[in-house]
């Protein structure tokens, strides 16, 4: 004996929340009980059989083959490897360090370097004053104190890189007000003042015009300071070069450096060496072998636990 199952409603705009792709995005599927494939695609999304069964005039099919109306994935998506940049991202935000800077190159040799790191880094202009103090650290964490209110995103980095060029002949003048020094008397200045420092003899010119680079790196992270420190020594060339370089790059020559990357005395020859060009000329892959920022840079990479 058949007995005829009672008459259940079927429910309505069960599909409209399928993922359908943009070329059918206003194409929906309305459930009928006229329509197996929308019943095979109910019972593939949990809707109870019963409910759907009861008016259906033909046996139901198998869950249908993935198709692009309905949405599904033909094949698993493969895991890419994590990087430093997934572990940084937080909710679907990818942390990045604002570079509190006005200087256009300083931003360049921050996103070469951070990149090696799969860290992103975006320049951040703001109004700030810097103090007079005598020492980088203290100008450098001013800056950090200045830019925390104007961080877009609380999850991310503050990095603020304070520099000074420091010639021993000038008592370590400009120094600390090396920015302001490039503004006044700059390059030309710098060269005036020590003229009258000149040798035939190379390794004696070099040492009356030894100078060198400083530069603090200070990190603000969720609360935390973190400082780096980097120094490059070299010289004071005798010209201003015509190169790329911004700062004092066109007057400064840095010491050559040993096998392993390490500076060695003013005037010596070696491992590695720009031959006596400055930084103004030689490429920002070069430059990095003896930048007192990467250096400074190196030594805040050193201290971040998150990069393992």
């Amino acid at each position: 004996m058949v007995v005829k199952a009672p008459s259940i409603p079927v429910p309505k705009k069960i599909l409209t929340s399928l993922l359908i792709s943009s070329d059918d995005k206003d194409e929906r599927i309305t459930p009928s009980n006229k329509d197996p494939i929308a019943f095979t695609a109910n019972v593939a999304f949990g809707v109870p059989i019963h409910s759907l069964t009861a008016n259906l005039n033909v046996a139901p099919r198998a869950p249908p083959t993935p198709t692009r109306i309905y949405g599904f994935i033909n094949q698993p998506q493969p895991l890419s490897s994590i990087n430093h940049t997934q572990v940084l991202t937080t909710i679907g935000h990818i942390m990045t360090i604002w570079f509190v800077t006005g200087n256009s190159g300083k931003v360049a040799e921050a996103k070469e370097f951070f990149s090696q790191h799969d860290i992103r880094v975006e320049q951040l202009k703001i109004e700030s004053v810097e103090p007079q103090a005598k020492d980088l650290e203290t100008v450098a964490i001013s800056k950090i104190n200045q830019g925390v209110p104007h961080l877009p995103n609380a999850n991310d980095m503050i990095l603020v890189e304070d520099a000074g060029l420091f010639v021993a002949a000038l008592d370590g003048f400009p120094g600390v007000y090396s920015s302001y020094a490039l503004e006044t008397i700059g390059n030309h200045g710098i060269l005036k003042l020590i003229d009258h420092l000149k040798s035939e003899d190379i390794v004696t010119d070099a040492n009356l015009r030894k100078a060198e680079f400083r530069a603090v790196a200070v990190l603000y992270r969720d609360g935390e300071i973190i400082v780096g420190k980097g120094v490059c020594p070299g010289r004071i060339s005798h010209d201003i070069c015509d190169g790329e370089g911004f700062g004092f790059d066109p007057i400064f020559i840095p010491a050559d450096l040993d096998i392993e990357g390490n500076p060695v005395a003013i005037g010596e020859i070696g491992h590695t060496s720009t031959h006596g060009k400055q930084f103004g000329v030689i490429s920002l892959g070069e430059k990095q072998l003896y930048s007192h920022r990467m250096r400074a840079l190196s030594s805040l990479i050193s201290q971040l636990d998150f990069l393992g």
